[in-house]
């Protein structure tokens, strides 16, 4: 697989040691016999680490780069799996780091192994500091929550009741303070906690810790309803605005 830049850098390399017909009739080949050139890789569900990524070099490009810088930071609550369903592995490959959080119990075990550079954390982000049920289906399960309404949609779904046990909760900005490298901007952070998304947005000092962008899961079908949610009109608030819609997830851009 070759990145969009190292494409036009060959491109550009053959423009001055061959004619243009050869040029064409490379590319005619190439466009017919082979589908690797212009695959490529996503991690994430439906593909929105690629989205995230598209953002971050559109932005880059306003300064003059090239490519997608290779020493970024993500924040990623509701990690779930290092490699599996993620926004932030594709990052991490390319030499990225970051911290990761997950409520589920043992699931930072597997972070620990694979994800050596980021700070993997086992704890509940909410808007309060205290203590509350975790519905959980055990590791790794992708609907693992602190919302009951959540928990009961998905007994019935799943025909199996979860496990519950008491977490301790901290807020978001309560976890920064302590493990965000000091100086350190956050590109992107991602919030994927089933339905307790909201809880986890209010709990972060926006003042303080602003990413760049914002990955936010909202399983709404209808764009008109994306606009009136509860979670989009919070975003606003903080002078953010959506960037990209791709099912279930809504990616937010500040606007400062």
């Amino acid at each position: 697989m070759l990145s969009m830049s190292k494409i036009w850098k060959i491109h550009k390399r053959l423009r001055h040691l061959l004619p243009q017909f050869i040029i064409k009739k490379i590319r005619f080949l190439v466009e017919r016999y082979f589908d690797s050139f212009w695959a490529t890789k996503s991690f994430s569900i439906a593909g929105e680490d690629l989205a995230l990524q598209s953002l971050l070099f559109r932005r880059d490009q306003q300064v003059g780069a090239s490519s997608l810088r290779p020493n970024g930071f993500f924040v990623d609550i509701g990690a779930f799996a290092p490699k599996q369903f993620s926004n932030t592995y594709l990052f991490y490959k390319k030499g990225w780091s970051g911290i990761n959080i997950d409520a589920t119990p043992n699931s930072m075990t597997i972070f620990n192994k694979t994800r050596k550079r980021d700070i993997n954390i086992e704890i509940a982000v909410s808007d309060t500091q205290s203590v509350l049920d975790y519905y959980t289906w055990g590791t790794p399960t992708v609907v693992n929550t602190l919302s009951l309404e959540h928990a009961e949609i998905f007994t019935k779904r799943l025909g199996i009741a979860p496990q519950i046990v008491k977490v301790q909760t901290r807020t978001l900005e309560s976890i920064l303070d302590e493990f965000l490298p000091k100086g350190q901007f956050i590109d992107f952070m991602n919030v994927d906690v089933e339905n307790h998304d909201l809880n986890v947005l209010t709990s972060n000092n926006w003042d303080k810790y602003r990413p760049f962008l914002v990955a936010v899961e909202l399983a709404i079908e209808r764009f008109d309803q994306i606009l009136n949610s509860e979670i989009t009109t919070f975003m606003q608030s903080k002078n953010y605005y959506i960037a990209s819609w791709i099912y279930p997830n809504i990616i937010f851009e500040s606007n400062t």
